[in-house]
């Protein structure tokens, strides 16, 4: 509006060219670049109307028509149109030039879309790729109601006189009718698992397990006799029913072959091995005794738990081929006490009553079979997980400031096969292990006395069909010598044979329950704590009824 007003007060200016084919009008002034005087009325007067003189007027081809009456010069129309379009052009080349830079940031963006469209995307399949910590729950729940039948010859304690002092209580005083008494009822235990399975990058694991049971007045429970422990009958110490942590471990990877293992409740030689050495007691059904999940040698495989640290190595093979394997570990299973002197109590980690064990295995695998040897330094304290009750006590330590130190080297040889698909033929396991014990000389020896202990021995041999004639169940049997003692620091001949059997069958209820009837027996349990010339046995019905969910 500005530039109407203007072109509307001010003429074109003065001295301007005519138009192509155009006459100069006579009326225009002949004066350059100087704008007519404008004759200022006072503010209150009025301005009266022009009076036109038509006969100024000069006509111009194109239509342009000026005049100047009392020294004001109007313009026409077209000229009015043409200075507007004059003052426009700049702003009219400014637009052009922004619309330019719009279009050619407007093409920048557009790429720049596309570009982020395609990081967003690739973000996204990075996201989904990238693995989430999570936790699963497994539960396993055992009822296991059974009965033992104690029977034998021997119809009282150990005789005294020879040297019975030397034989614990429970031993002295095993015998049939005394058993029978004691533990011979029917019952019903049971056993629950809550394992907690969590991975915070999808190769790791940190494993927890609760367990509760109520076994702690059962003969399966190895009430009077060790071995007449089940795989699945759990007895809290705190006392039955009594929910309690027996694992908490993480297991990681090192490299691509090597799997390393720290916690503060382990079983290392059970849960860190380089091979597991039988495939007797896979799932659906696992073995009944305890023995029998031992691989035929308890004094080895003694299931030690506590704080552990371990690591094992896999050869990485393409798949069906043979490998090598191997494992080593260390655990203290009285990690937990801080008495650095008391051997019966243990002390704390890699002390001298801490009860430790390192444990070694290696070995190869293939498709279907498996070979392996294991050994296991055991320091004072423990004991050898089953065997007759006199082989099974715990090893003594030496008097403290004796200088002295017991110890044991235990070692174990297994091999297995199985067949390559469902078939009429089990799988076969064998197993040997052998203890060799260093006593304490400062302590008295007798010939019924755990410090009279120089070796014993141990082995087992089993059978088992995965999935028996492809009906989906299985069934298993096993036959051994838990262990006992073939050689005495006295010099004389140790009376401790033992032998013990099971037989059982797994049939698949559902993809969640399993129902496992069994039969086992021992046949000298009580070892060379029998008496002279008697005999006494054990005989055992379970059934065991697993939901896993």
């Amino acid at each position: 509006m500005l530039l109407l007003a203007s072109a509307l007060a001010y003429p074109d200016e003065a001295g301007a060219a005519p138009r192509s084919g155009t006459a100069a009008s006579p009326e225009v002034p002949a004066t350059v670049g100087v704008k007519p005087p404008v004759a200022v009325a006072p503010a209150n007067a009025a301005t009266p109307a022009p009076d036109p003189d038509w006969a100024t007027l000069a006509r111009y081809d194109d239509g342009w028509a000026r005049r100047e009456t009392a020294g004001r010069v109007d313009i026409g129309r077209m000229g009015a149109a043409e200075r507007l379009d004059a003052a426009l052009e700049p702003g009219r080349l400014a637009a052009a030039e922004l619309r330019r830079e719009l279009e050619t940031s407007q093409t920048g963006l557009q790429a720049f879309g596309i570009r982020a469209d395609r990081l967003n995307a690739a973000l996204n399949a990075l996201e989904a790729t990238r693995f989430s910590p999570t936790t699963r729950l497994v539960v396993s729940s055992y009822f296991t109601p059974g009965a033992t039948h104690f029977g034998g010859t021997q119809d009282a304690p150990y005789p005294a006189g020879l040297d019975a002092a030397a034989i614990p209580a429970r031993s002295r005083n095993a015998y049939p009718a005394a058993n029978n008494a004691n533990w011979g009822a029917t019952v019903i235990n049971y056993e629950v698992h809550l394992n907690l399975l969590t991975s915070f990058t999808g190769k790791d694991l940190l494993y927890t397990r609760l367990n509760s049971g109520n076994a702690n007045r059962s003969a399966f429970a190895g009430n009077p006799y060790n071995l007449l422990t089940l795989d699945k009958s759990t007895a809290p110490r705190a006392g039955a029913n009594v929910l309690e942590a027996t694992r908490l471990h993480y297991r990681f990877p090192i490299g691509g072959e090597v799997t390393a293992l720290v916690g503060a409740v382990a079983r290392p030689t059970h849960e860190i091995t380089a091979l597991r050495p039988w495939f007797y007691g896979a799932e659906p059904g696992p073995p009944i005794l305890d023995f029998f999940t031992l691989n035929g040698a308890p004094g080895t495989y003694n299931k030690a738990t506590g704080a552990a640290v371990g690591a094992q190595w896999k050869q990485a093979v393409a798949e069906g081929r043979p490998y090598l394997a191997a494992s080593a570990s260390y655990v203290a299973p009285s990690s937990d006490a801080a008495n650095t002197t008391d051997g019966d109590l243990g002390a704390g980690i890699a002390g001298r009553y801490s009860r430790g064990s390192l444990f070694g295995q290696v070995g190869i695998g293939g498709p279907g079979y498996v070979v392996a040897a294991a050994w296991r330094f055991g320091q004072c304290g423990l004991n050898f997980r089953r065997g007759t009750q006199f082989a099974n006590q715990r090893q003594p330590c030496a008097p403290t400031g004796s200088g002295e130190t017991a110890f044991s080297n235990n070692v174990a040889f297994t091999a297995a096969w199985q067949p390559a698909s469902v078939s009429w033929l089990p799988s076969i396991n064998l197993g040997w292990g052998a203890s060799f014990l260093q006593q304490a000389s400062a302590l008295p020896v007798s010939t019924n006395s755990a410090t009279n202990i120089a070796e014993s021995q141990s082995w087992s041999a089993a059978l088992f069909w995965r999935n028996l004639l492809g009906s989906g169940h299985a069934a298993g049997f096993a036959v051994g010598q838990p262990t006992f003692v073939i050689r005495l620091r006295d010099g004389r001949t140790p009376q401790d044979g033992n032998v013990a059997w099971e037989v059982w069958t797994a049939l698949r209820v559902s993809d969640h329950i399993t129902l496992t009837p069994s039969l086992f027996y021992l046949s000298r349990p009580n070892g060379q704590y029998t008496a002279p010339g008697k005999t006494s046995n054990a005989l055992g019905a379970v059934l065991v009824a697993n939901f896993r969910y």
